[in-house]
């Protein structure tokens, strides 16, 4: 992000390796001490690892082991090291120079049990390069490190911007390596040390992702592991930065605040993302905002979850790239409507950056919203808009989040979340976009791969002809919560109980508040689960949603059995295996409806399901219950009819902004012949004339002329029946597959 190097931007001085190797040779060239060399045993349940530290001489010559010889050339070069095949030799060997010993020093892995073979010199190295000082050059290292060419100068010197590629080998694999016989001093010794040292710097952050994260800047600021203290430090310096730099605020003092106006409160909020990176946010407490006064308009929308998926299909059947663009600090380019000014109280630590300030008679005003802010995500769209409208795009009509812009290398989708942005396009139409982007003063970092998207992971086949949509953060999450609560309970074909509903809660009959908690938690998790990637557990957990505030044991049980069910198939997810229609070019757009007549105990409402394919891929879908009760089984079938079709014109219109042909009419499929009736014949009778009039609108779409064509289909074909009920097995294994598929069996990373 810097451009710069490790070294330059720690200001590390870098070390000359002849220079230093010499000073080594010099000291211990002369040096006869004598030490055993270390055996090596076989790969034996009952062996131990030999002890860390100095090997002791042995007291028992009838022991032998095989090891490798090691020694000098007959050459006048001293720093030729040659290496023979194994042989056998005692246990107490010969007087070893001490520089040899440097060779063959053997030292304990981070978990003090497998033995690791490194030289002295590079723990001099790691000491000489290494901004504490200590060693976690090579005993913290991971135990998978990489491998480099061996340097053909010199004079070669230690640089931290080496080729991260390369095969991986582990470190017993790197001892061999060392006694390569075509190596020369100190090449011998720095041949995997340069790269091992590159490897720690640039993925301790991915490895060490289990700490605690500190609850405020104190714990931070102070914290007693050194490794985690400079990292959030240098997080929170960074953010002072980012904040002076991009003038987000004010100083003034608190006697000038206009009348009646007072300081909102802000805090720290610290995160170790998925990758690694120390993030520290300073965050303003929106909750003491005051309307009307700190803020008016505060709606910020992101792109739908339908239209992403749409965008996916699009790029896998026009054959197009897909690169996801963060902007950095994306809220601090924010600017306030007219008239609104917000004050904030001085965050903690201020006056370490800046020595003259009084936390006690000081206060700053944002002038650019700040994260937390409570309309600080909607002056952030609108400004991203304003500048996406400046380059060229056009659309935000059907999703406001959605835009498009025909450039002069082909046209480029953009879909917005936040700071997160899903770009469609061919590459170099994808690096005109990037390009006018920083032009306009945005700091970017872009992925020019999709494999993660809103916690969802992608992964295609080699062709990308097919791909498969999961949210393995969220199962493991579920299976870290969860996974001890239902590890004893049997395997389930079905994530509910079929045939059986939840009822609320009978006075007297509930659960403690912590089963409460974890009722809650877990099904808001598999709300999100539905939501992006699981359509299977939709009926199950609505059924969940009804018994929020009154949950039962029963209750409880029921959602053990959905997670138990979840955590046993996680490896199912979304199919996304997009197909063009005989009709040419034509995009074909098909959705099944139904409804389960009457199907809640508690309200007798009756529950509408359906499920919209878009060139077979399920980009819709949903289980919820009717808003009123319903006097037949026609009538909730026609109420469930006008919630597919209100869907299916929104798809529409979607794929219409984008330019796709969309194939007319769009079939609807539904397993009742009075709904179809009501819905593509315009008549009133004593049986439908209280029907709600909003219901009614689907006749004005359908008839010969019609964008909409109603259909039946056999209650055993209609996919949509899982979304109303619990099925039971047989049912559900005949469903799923059309709209589900396991990553084991048919779709690679």
């Amino acid at each position: 992000w810097l451009n710069k190097s490790y070294g330059d931007w720690k200001g590390i001085k870098k070390t000359n390796t002849l220079q230093l190797t010499q000073e080594i040779l010099l000291e211990t060239v002369h040096d006869n001490d004598i030490t055993q060399a270390p055996t090596t045993h076989t790969n034996d349940a009952n062996t131990t690892a030999p002890e860390p530290g100095p090997i002791p001489t042995a007291t028992a010559p009838a022991e032998t082991a095989t090891i490798p010889a090691v020694q000098l050339d007959s050459g006048a070069n001293p720093q030729r090291v040659t290496r023979f095949g194994p042989t056998q030799q005692p246990a107490t060997a010969a007087p070893i120079p001490r520089w040899q010993q440097d060779l063959r020093t053997w030292d304990t892995d981070r978990h003090g049990t497998q033995p690791i073979l490194r030289t002295r010199t590079q723990t001099r190295l790691a000491t000489a390069n290494s901004e504490s000082g200590r060693e976690t050059a090579t005993r913290e290292t991971a135990t998978r490190v990489r491998t480099t060419e061996v340097p053909t100068e010199e004079e070669e010197e230690i640089d931290f911007t080496g080729d991260q590629s390369g095969p991986l080998f582990n470190e017993n694999d790197v001892a061999n390596m060392m006694m390569n016989p075509d190596l020369q001093w100190p090449d011998l010794a720095l041949q995997v040390t340069e790269e091992m040292m590159e490897n720690i710097v640039e993925n301790k952050e991915a490895e060490d992702t289990n700490y605690k994260e500190p609850k405020n800047f104190q714990e931070a600021w102070n914290h007693p592991d050194k490794y985690q203290r400079d990292k959030w430090r240098e997080a929170i310096r960074k953010e002072f930065c980012d904040m002076i730099r991009r003038g987000v605020w004010r100083k003034m003092k608190r006697r000038d605040l206009p009348y009646g106006r007072r300081c909102i409160k802000c805090k720290w909020v610290f995160k170790i993302k998925r990758n690694g990176v120390f993030r520290s946010r300073l965050v303003a407490c929106g909750y003491s905002q005051i309307p009307g006064v700190d803020f008016t308009e505060h709606f910020a929308p992101v792109i739908n979850d339908i239209t992403w998926r749409i965008l996916l299909v699009a790029m896998m059947i026009w054959k197009l790239d897909a690169w996801l663009i963060d902007v950095e600090t994306a809220f601090l380019h924010g600017e306030f409507d007219e008239g609104e000014q917000i004050f904030m109280n001085l965050p903690v630590g201020y006056d370490l950056v800046d020595s003259s300030i009084d936390m006690s008679e000081d206060c700053i005003e944002l002038m650019k919203t700040a994260y937390g802010t409570v309309q600080g995500a909607r002056q952030w769209w609108k400004k991203f808009v304003s500048i996406l409208k400046d380059i060229g795009f056009e659309g935000g009509d059907a999703d406001p989040c959605l835009m498009h812009w025909n450039s002069e290398h082909g046209i480029v989708f953009i879909g917005l979340y936040v700071d997160d942005c899903l770009c469609i396009g061919k590459p170099e139409a994808l690096e005109l976009v990037e390009a006018k982007l920083k032009e306009k003063g945005l700091t970017l970092k872009t992925e020019k791969t999709l494999k993660d998207y809103l916690s969802c992971d992608v992964s295609f086949n080699e062709d990308r002809t097919k791909a498969v949509l999961r949210q393995p953060h969220l199962l493991k999450t579920l299976e870290e919560d969860f996974g001890e609560m239902v590890r004893n309970m049997p395997k389930y074909k079905t994530p509910g109980t079929p045939g059986q509903g939840l009822v609320c809660s009978e006075e007297g009959v509930t659960v403690t508040p912590e089963e409460q908690k974890q009722f809650r938690s877990g099904t808001g998790k598999l709300l999100y689960l539905v939501k992006h990637t699981r359509p299977d557990i939709a009926n199950a957990v609505r059924e969940l949603s009804k018994v929020l505030d009154s949950t039962t044991p029963r209750a409880m049980k029921e959602m053990k059995r959905i997670i138990k069910h979840v955590l046993d198939t996680k490896g199912l997810g979304l199919k996304i295996e997009p197909v063009i229609g005989s009709k040419g070019l034509l995009w074909n757009v098909v959705a099944f409806s139904d409804s389960d007549y009457a199907g809640d105990p508690d309200s007798r409402k009756s529950v509408s399901g359906f499920i919209v394919y878009l060139c077979g891929v399920p980009i819709c879908w949903r289980s919820k219950a009717q808003r009123t009760v319903t006097l037949s089984s026609a009538e909730a079938e026609w109420i469930a009819l006008s919630e597919v079709a209100k869907e299916v014109l929104f798809i529409a219109q979607i794929l219409e902004t984008m330019g796709v042909k969309v194939e007319y009419p769009i079939v609807i499929r539904v397993d009742n012949t009075a709904a179809i009736f009501m819905a593509t014949n315009v008549t009133t009778n004593q049986r439908t004339r209280h029907v709600d009039i909003r219901t009614k609108f689907v006749t004005q779409y359908t008839g010969p002329d019609g964008i909409l064509k109603i259909l039946f289909v056999k209650g055993t074909d209609n996919e949509s029946d899982i979304m109303t009920k619990n099925v039971t097995g047989n049912l559900h294994e005949k469903h799923i597959p059309k709209m589900m598929t396991n990553i084991d069996e048919g779709t690679t990373k």
